[in-house]
């Protein structure tokens, strides 16, 4: 079963209550006169039809605090304005992750309707992607392949998560040998990084778009550099203070209880599929006590090998699941499936989910979630709030290695500003989606509270990155973006019609 990492954007392809901080913060140019600086250069992926754009590296320091530190180097991608008569302030795209790459997607935002008025910037953070140096760990790759096609019945989810562990920590050990200081790659960093990037290209002010953990990462410039923003969105929210880990298995079972409460209130949806929610504790509970077998006759991919689907497997393919707006109709018949004997539709769906691309840097995403979210919590903490929910339990404790990680990984630990609101008087749009499974709608009201230019909008029918399931939520930033002093017009959030759930 692949690890979660639980704030990458599924759907991109598909699809400290402290004083702001200003004058105290210092960019590269404090410790070396030539960073940071931006450096034309070819794209790293294809323009094809994309129209005007320019590349280059955003080159600075690895460690700001360090006088001595050796250069990073992180790709840009400038997706010029497509009207005659753009805007002088561009929309700068921060990717979730911690560790999602962007630039591996640019032709998905080459005809975006942001575009049309604003320059669209680009760019792959610290350590991921096509970044210099990635903290990328090939050796997770090398591990599933090497899972995959050694299959045999001792292996066990114990010395599978020992194994997986150690693959982990010899990517930390090469990562070392190679000289990259691991505790320099965290939003602190990052958001110094976009400061740098908009004052770098010579723009007077930027517009911030964060998705998943892009906005935590955009309340970090907010907190840190608000001088250079103008405005933010900040789709499906993760704010600073909120306890993640600690909170996964509530925000799960919040999702998965609007899943119920939609087909409830669905006449057809309830005919075909009543009780969902004692349906599927049900098929969790049997999955586990005897995982379904699949394979072993050259069927569905698997060739000669048998794979178990246990019922951890089946929350774990339904938790991505509840990202992506279209699949989400689709999960009261594929839940029925299972609960009847037919694990095919489950298995088909896990199979769609499990490939997140080659791009995702699992060494990025344990620096910042090391330094900053597993110094806040404990796994006897977190054990305790996934036991509230006896279903969820073994999936969440299952996928929990960080806090066998963290203490060996080099992070750091955060101080108590990474645990805190941030407070900010720059415009922002909030969004979140109904169904959305790791950040819910009401970890956006909360970071409102503290935003008092903001404006928070929930998305009916919609999971996880709202931006990318639906026009309306598109419309609502392109009127934001043009005048940020107030809200923009929300009509078509009346018009989001749900999607049929599938009947059979």
């Amino acid at each position: 079963m692949k690890r979660m990492m639980w704030l990458y954007v599924v759907g991109v392809v598909v699809f400290s209550l402290t004083p702001v901080l200003t004058s105290s913060m210092t960019r590269a140019q404090a410790q070396d006169p030539l960073l940071p600086r931006y450096e034309v250069g070819a794209c790293d992926f294809r323009t094809g039809s994309g129209g005007d754009i320019e590349c280059g590296t955003l080159i600075v320091p690895e460690d700001r605090n360090n006088p001595n530190s050796p250069e990073i180097r992180l790709p840009v991608a400038i997706l010029k304005a497509t009207g005659n008569d753009p805007f002088s302030d561009p929309v700068i795209y921060l990717e979730g992750g911690p560790g999602g790459n962007v630039l591996e997607y640019a032709p998905y935002f080459f005809e975006i309707p942001l575009r049309a008025t604003r320059d669209i910037i680009l760019f792959d953070q610290r350590g991921t992607g096509y970044a210099e140096p990635s903290l990328d760990c090939p050796e997770i790759e090398n591990y599933y392949y090497d899972f995959d096609y050694d299959l045999d019945s001792d292996s066990n989810p114990d010395s599978d998560n020992q194994r997986y562990k150690q693959v982990l920590l010899d990517c930390r050990d090469r990562l070392e040998d190679e000289g990259i200081n691991l505790a320099a790659y965290n939003s602190a960093a990052n958001a110094a990084d976009v400061a740098d990037l908009c004052v770098t290209l010579g723009y007077k002010s930027c517009n911030l778009w964060g998705v998943s953990y892009g906005t935590r990462l955009a309340l970090t410039v907010m907190r840190d550099y608000p001088n250079d923003i103008r405005s933010v969105v900040l789709d499906s929210v993760y704010p600073p203070s909120v306890d993640l880990m600690l909170e996964l298995a509530a925000n799960t079972d919040r999702a998965f209880h609007q899943l119920y409460d939609a087909c409830a209130a669905d006449p057809d949806c309830d005919a075909a599929y009543p009780d969902l929610e004692g349906v599927l504790v049900e098929v969790v509970l049997d999955l586990n006590a005897s995982p379904a077998v699949i394979g072993g006759d050259g069927s569905f991919g698997f060739g000669m090998y048998e794979v178990e689907i246990s019922g951890d497997e089946v929350l774990g393919t339904l938790f991505n699941a509840l990202y992506v707006r279209d699949l989400i109709p689709e999960l009261p018949a594929v839940i029925y499936a299972a609960h009847d004997g037919d694990i095919l539709p489950l298995a088909e769906l896990a199979m769609m989910m499990s490939d997140r691309g080659d791009g995702f840097s699992e060494g990025m995403y344990l620096s910042v979630q090391c330094y900053e979210e597993i110094t806040f919590s404990t796994y006897t903490q977190y054990a305790d709030a996934a036991s509230e929910y006896p279903y969820l339990e073994s999936y969440f404790v299952s996928n929990a290695l960080e806090y066998a990680l963290c203490d060996r990984w080099g992070a750091g630990s955060a101080d108590g500003a990474e645990n805190e609101r941030v407070i900010s008087d720059i415009p922002t749009l909030i969004m979140s989606g109904e169904f959305d499974p790791i950040t819910p709608p009401s970890w956006g009201l909360l970071a409102a509270e503290t935003l008092p230019n903001s404006y928070a909008y929930e998305y009916p029918g919609v999971g996880h990155g709202s931006s990318f399931s639906h026009p309306c939520p598109l419309e609502m930033m392109q009127a934001f973006l043009d005048d940020p002093k107030g809200p923009p017009a929300a009509g078509c959030i009346a018009s989001m019609d749900p999607l049929p759930f599938t009947i059979p």
